[in-house]
């Protein structure tokens, strides 16, 4: 593999590789290939010798996920702007407060949390801003709020034409929350800034941390292990929102994170210094590389998202179909993992098929049936896409109860 291939953070390694045969706890980690992005914690050596498996419970130091909001109140942040409130003093959220939300989540999908009012957020008010569609996450955060007791009232672009320091302002007035998705993301952060009741990304042009929350608690629920027990790859075009959420995530939790990526499509240089530093901090090991098979091997979860929609001009179409059919989810893909537990994730809506528009046109144009995962992966038992979608509601009511009831 070329230098043109791979890329190297300073003072990382080389993430275990389990390969067929033998027992991920005892793998022994590769030597990296020159250019290979990989990080691990400061302690380390900079060798191609085995890691020592993470201890369970081991602690994880802070991480910055995100810039404090100006004002009386401090932003607690989970891939930039999730959470504002009083959830820490002027910190943003690190790798033990996302612990700690995630084991919220799990109590909460149990309804084992033990709380003595039925609905501790009767009387509370959450507006949500769509500045585009973003039917999933919604319903999410309207079922959440729902169950909780609160209630929510959905804003439209159209409705909301002043700035967004303005719009926060007057939001702040009027209700306890405000759970935003749009396209710019630059616009959250004014918005949030400007806001003095909590903020919640439910998903921009950069970060899918609502998505991110409740992926990893599949992870967490299906493995039954400590977080950093769990490997994980991304493959496909690194640049999505949720690529970035999943890797600044993993690395804050101390995860095994590896992305497979062509080389133009790998996350972004900021996104990268920032998963460096996480990963000093908190002993993740994190691989980047344009080798799937070898970023698979081992791992417990492949996720992957969409590619491609129907308004692209044809050779733009061309050259995303070109860079990335090696990146697809296969069911040779998957035994590449050389784990016959291992599982598909997508956070959905997923090109499986040659059903869906997109789906139909690539079929026409190139032959392909499906996307970014075939049908086969996609319907089989490996596949847990639904339990995945599922768990954003107790993800949601984690993040709502945390900012609006921090007491719990």
């Amino acid at each position: 593999m070329s230098l043109a291939d791979t890329q190297v953070l300073p003072g990382a390694r080389r993430a275990p590789v389990h390969r067929p045969g033998s027992s991920p706890a005892r793998s022994k980690a590769m030597q990296s290939k020159p250019g290979e992005t990989s990080c691990a914690g400061p302690s380390e050596p900079r060798s191609g010798r085995a890691r020592a498996p993470t201890p369970p419970g081991r602690a994880v130091g802070p991480g910055r996920l995100g810039d404090a909001c100006e004002g009386a109140r401090m932003t607690t942040s989970l891939n930039e702007l999730a959470i504002t409130g009083p959830l820490l003093t002027g910190l943003d959220l690190d790798g033990g407060r996302l612990r700690e939300l995630l084991s919220l989540a799990a109590r909460l999908k149990d309804g084992a949390a033990g709380e003595p009012a039925a609905e501790p957020l009767r009387g509370k008010s959450i507006a949500l801003v769509l500045q585009r569609p973003a039917p999933r996450s919604r319903a999410a955060v309207e079922t959440a709020a729902a169950e909780l007791g609160a209630g929510t009232t959905v804003l439209s672009a159209a409705s909301l034409r002043k700035p967004p320091a303005a719009t926060a302002r007057a939001l702040s007035r009027d209700f306890d929350g405000i759970a935003y998705a749009g396209t710019d993301h630059d616009a959250l952060v004014r918005l949030a800034r400007a806001a003095t009741v909590p903020v919640w990304n439910l998903g921009t042009d950069s970060w899918r941390p609502v998505q991110a929350v409740a992926d990893i608690l599949t992870m967490r629920e299906l493995d039954g292990g400590d977080l950093a027990g769990i490997a994980f790859c991304f493959t496909g075009d690194a640049r999505a929102p949720i690529a970035a959420s999943l890797l600044t995530t993993g690395a804050s939790l101390g995860m095994d994170v590896r992305i497979a990526a062509p080389v133009h499509m790998r996350p972004p240089a900021g996104v990268l210094s920032r998963v460096h530093d996480l990963a000093r901090r908190s002993g993740a090991r994190v691989l980047i590389t344009t080798d799937a098979r070898d970023a698979v091997a081992g791992a417990g979860f492949v996720h992957t998202a969409a590619w491609v929609t129907t308004d692209l001009p044809f050779h733009s179409l061309l050259a995303r179909v070109q860079a990335l059919v090696p990146y697809r989810v296969t069911g040779q893909l998957l035994r590449a993992t050389g784990r016959t537990d291992a599982r598909f994730m997508h956070g959905l809506p997923a090109v499986h098929d040659a059903e869906s528009p997109v789906g139909r046109r690539l079929y026409r144009q190139f032959g392909l049936t499906g996307a970014e995962v075939t049908e086969a992966v996609y319907g089989s038992p490996q596949s847990v896409v639904v339990q995945q979608a599922a768990n954003r509601v107790p993800a949601a009511k984690a993040l709502l109860l945390s900012a609006l009831a921090p007491a719990r």
